[in-house]
């Protein structure tokens, strides 16, 4: 899930929106928040909030889609962005592990794309 910031703070940016779209996912923004940081990585700033924890791509969405299933390390070869808010150029500085594509949910719509794709837009927009 990502959200436009507007002139907040990314990650109370993204508690907003947790709260305007109850529909769009099965947990609070706390419980989301929570299983990521316990079994994957969380970045908060200024600029950027991202939660995201690593998956193998080929793998079934619910277990993708489940921050608490952790993948063997030799079987990660892919971001699962759970939520992120801000200034996306940003996350190159941050990535704790080199994986080659990202993936996340947008509305029930999942999409997968090679890291070097994204930071290609990512860094030419400043976005």
């Amino acid at each position: 899930m990502f959200c436009k910031t507007h002139n907040d703070r990314p990650i109370l940016a993204m508690q907003r929106w947790y709260l305007e779209h109850p529909d769009l996912h099965d947990r609070t923004f706390l419980e989301d928040y929570d299983a990521v940081a316990a079994f994957g990585y969380v970045l908060s700033t200024p600029k950027l909030f991202i939660a995201a924890h690593p998956i193998r791509r080929d793998a079934d969405i619910a277990l993708i889609e489940n921050p608490m299933h952790v993948f063997p390390e030799p079987e990660q070869d892919c971001w699962f962005v759970d939520m992120a808010a801000g200034d996306m150029s940003r996350i190159w500085d941050y990535f704790p592990i080199d994986l080659p594509f990202a993936m996340w949910n947008n509305n029930g719509r999942i999409y997968c794309v090679a890291m070097s794709r994204i930071r290609s837009k990512l860094t030419k927009h400043g976005r």
